[in-house]
């Protein structure tokens, strides 16, 4: 088939029962459910390295909020009056 590559993985009994079960309730091959659990689990993960990276690049710009600031907002939170989420200030 081409544009397609084979994987080969070790996995559980039970998680393999897991996906055969999941393949004939929804009338789809064991193929088709692994392929679709897999490139779910990279996008996330490559979505979870962006906002990683993100905050990383933030704090070296300085984009910071002290932790004096968060926590005084995190006590706020539940009371009758909240505070507003506390602003980033560019430290450096």
């Amino acid at each position: 088939m081409p544009g397609t590559k084979v994987l080969t993985a070790h996995v559980p009994i039970e998680l393999a029962d897991k996906v055969d079960l999941l393949a004939e309730s929804s009338e789809r091959s064991r193929g088709w459910i692994i392929k679709r659990a897999l490139a779910e689990y990279i996008e996330r993960a490559e979505l979870r390295q962006a906002m990683i990276q993100q905050g990383l690049d933030a704090v070296e710009r300085g984009e910071t909020v002290s932790h004096a600031e968060a926590a005084t907002w995190l006590k706020s939170l539940g009371t009758v009056n909240p505070m507003p989420l506390p602003g980033v200030k560019k430290r450096g």
